[in-house]
């Protein structure tokens, strides 16, 4: 456009901010991929629920404030390997996205379980009525760095995208040899 527009200042003063937007979006590019590429976890034994009651301790305020109540119901003892900070950050991702799908007012809970040789974690809304009718075929961003983290942890993690259904995300982690 520089080239082609003839001179004239007020197309001038539009290409330069043109490009400072094209320059502070390709920066904040770059800072989003940085903060997405996590580390190799460094896998020890260890309690996905107790990471789980840590990250809700550390949420209350977020989820005091949008008006909702959590509750967790944990599984009996539960050994995977993890590595509890990046477990953490997925578990909150994870969280942060069921949230965006539920009104202030509703009840959701986090079950535990083991089941074979998995320990399951899923994250539900009690009552239909509370979720917020949004693109439930959209993944969030937050979702999307939550699978890559529990996937590096040999697990999975599931979006239950559905206009109305209760079950928001399931997380699967494989349990440690020594706890099967």
């Amino acid at each position: 456009l520089r080239y082609s527009v003839p001179q004239d200042p007020i197309a001038e003063k539009s290409l330069g901010r043109i490009l400072q937007e094209a320059e502070r979006l390709s920066a904040l590019h770059e800072a989003l991929t940085e903060y997405a590429t996590e580390l190799p976890p460094r896998l020890v034994p260890g309690d996905p629920d107790a990471v789980w009651a840590a990250v809700l301790r550390s949420m209350r305020g977020a989820i005091d404030a949008k008006g909702v109540q959590v509750t967790h119901a944990a599984a009996s003892r539960p050994s995977v390997r993890l590595d509890g900070d990046q477990l953490a950050r997925s578990f909150e991702r994870a969280l942060h996205h069921a949230l965006s799908r539920v009104q202030s007012g509703a009840v959701v809970d986090i079950v535990s379980s083991i089941e074979g040789s998995e320990w399951t974690s899923t994250i539900a809304v009690r009552d239909t009525l509370s979720l917020v009718k949004t693109d439930v075929e959209r993944l969030s961003f937050l979702f999307v760095l939550a699978q890559r983290a529990i996937v590096a942890h040999g697990g999975d993690v599931v979006d239950h995208a559905s206009a109305d259904a209760p079950l928001l995300v399931s997380i699967r982690l494989p349990l440690s040899l020594h706890a099967q």
